[in-house]
């Protein structure tokens, strides 16, 4: 059987123009991956569009109970929250119940309950586990909005292994307020002086084997049910709990790249005469080789407009 690789990402109230700069630059790429995206509130024209560019499309449902009098809706953030939680504890400490039941019974709760950011590596592993080391050869979780191919990502050879892609180096745990309370608030201040001189990897594109994108996302979700359960309905605490996995050593096989030296730039904390162009005004690393991903491309804005002038 010819194994196909395959992209994986998640979608909540975007139109296709949003998406649209990701989509056409994989296909202009030459990439014949699979995409598979998961889909939330997303217009029923995008949605087609998506299919006319080959995307498979999984929808889920968020839980939110409005209020009559207020409209405000409630989702299971804030009051409701330690209540919510009390259902994957007791999901956990079921006796006699299957690893298989136990985690189809969390991935439902996350899928309703959990914000996007979170929940999406629930979603992917369900998917994944779904199918086969047979099927699937090598696997890119993404985001979408402000990710651009430049050349097939699944023409870089990451082997047997999970390929992570450092921040800037200007972004680091200890001076970085976002990032240093995505790691303080589930694992507490000694994880923060523990591990402050380590390098921060973007939770934002990840790629692997299908064996080790299993593990991690595997990984991934035993975090959000135990240490990270309290702080799954908030953006961001994904990406502490991608780098408190790579710190910690738990992952087999992990390959750690830097900006400049990597198929993936990470430009957010990049100032703009740092960014390498050829004559072309395609990205590249510092050996000329053009970067196949260039993720967060929207904070600098002549970059974006290079690039997206590919397209038209």
């Amino acid at each position: 059987m010819q194994r196909s690789n395959l992209i994986l990402g998640a979608i909540r109230g975007y139109t296709f123009d949003q998406l649209s700069p990701f989509i056409r630059s994989l296909r202009a790429a030459g990439s014949t991956a699979e995409l598979c995206l998961f889909h939330n509130s997303i217009d029923d024209a995008s949605l087609a569009k998506l299919r006319e560019h080959g995307a498979t499309l999984i929808p889920f449902h968020k839980f939110g109970l409005k209020n009559p009098f207020t409209g405000h809706v409630y989702t299971g953030d804030g009051r409701l929250r330690t209540i919510l939680n009390l259902y994957p504890r007791f999901i956990g400490g079921m006796p006699g119940l299957s690893d298989e039941a136990r985690f189809a019974a969390r991935a439902k709760f996350a899928k309703k309950f959990f914000i996007v950011h979170c929940s999406r590596y629930l979603m992917y592993l369900e998917y994944l586990l779904s199918r086969s080391a047979e099927e699937v050869g090598n696997v890119l979780i993404a985001d979408l909005r402000d990710v651009f191919f430049q050349r097939d990502p699944f023409e870089f050879d990451c082997g047997d292994s999970l390929c992570v892609f450092n921040e800037h180096r200007s972004i680091r745990l200890e001076t970085d307020s976002c990032n240093r309370e995505w790691v303080e608030a589930p694992m507490g201040r000694e994880a923060v002086d523990k591990f402050r001189s380590e390098p921060l990897s973007c939770s934002g594109v990840t790629l692997g084997s299908y064996p080790r994108m299993v593990e991690y996302l595997k990984a991934m979700a035993q975090l959000f049910f135990t240490s990270y359960l309290n702080f799954a309905y908030h953006p961001g605490f994904d990406q502490g709990a991608h780098n408190v996995l790579l710190w910690t050593g738990d992952l087999q096989k992990v390959r750690r790249f830097d900006n400049f030296d990597s198929p993936v730039l990470t430009m957010g904390g990049m100032k703009p005469d740092e960014v390498l162009l050829n004559d072309e005004r395609r990205v590249i690393n510092r050996d000329g080789s053009i970067v196949h991903i260039v993720h967060q491309h929207d904070r600098h804005p002549p970059v974006e407009a290079a690039l997206h002038a590919r397209l038209s």
